[in-house]
């Protein structure tokens, strides 16, 4: 239905970036060791609920620290808003995920009904079945090609590197990228 343009077919996940990136590969002078300066402080993580349209639109929202039940009730709403705003050209927004906790929460389910009128509906995905999560291939390719290898001192700056790796990934692309503000 999504490809036949009947529905906006979104992915939903939450993904934490360090201020140490994986590295997925590194090379050294011949006779040299490798050595990788890292932080003195772990620092905290930042957390980013994701929601990709592939090929069409990348949509985000980040906090220092956890996401938590009402952190994803805000974003889900904003996610609702835009749904209805779709509801004038009949077509629905349905949102898949996997079986991520928060949305089963009893603050979140209060709102099912409520967004379902804003022609925005929840799809679980079948459990441990994580490739058929479009985004996680998304968070991939950011972490191995846009942020590989990156070290930051401070969370304001791996702050700053996360979203110029989206701007770069997707607007160069010419992707929609939109970014929701929680505080």
């Amino acid at each position: 239905m999504a490809r036949e343009g009947c529905i906006h077919l979104k992915y939903l996940d939450e993904s934490g970036f360090a201020l140490l990136s994986v590295l997925n590969y590194s090379w050294s002078k011949v006779g040299k060791r490798k050595c990788i300066v890292q932080p003195k402080k772990r620092g905290r993580r930042i957390n980013v609920l994701g929601v990709w349209e592939p090929g069409k639109r990348f949509e985000y929202g980040m906090s220092l620290g956890s996401i938590t039940g009402e952190t994803f009730l805000k974003f889900m709403e904003w996610q609702a808003g835009k749904a209805a705003a779709y509801k004038e050209s009949e077509r629905i927004t349905v949102i898949g995920m996997d079986n991520y906790s928060l949305p089963k929460r009893k603050l979140v389910r209060a709102e099912w009904e409520t967004w379902q009128r804003q022609s925005l509906y929840i799809f679980f995905l079948p459990p441990y079945s994580p490739a058929l999560n479009r985004i996680e291939d998304e968070w991939g390719h950011i972490r191995k090609e846009d942020r590989g290898g990156r070290v930051y001192d401070y969370e304001d700056d791996l702050t700053t590197g996360v979203e110029l790796a989206f701007k770069q990934r997707y607007q160069q692309r010419g992707i929609a990228l939109d970014k929701y503000v929680f505080n």
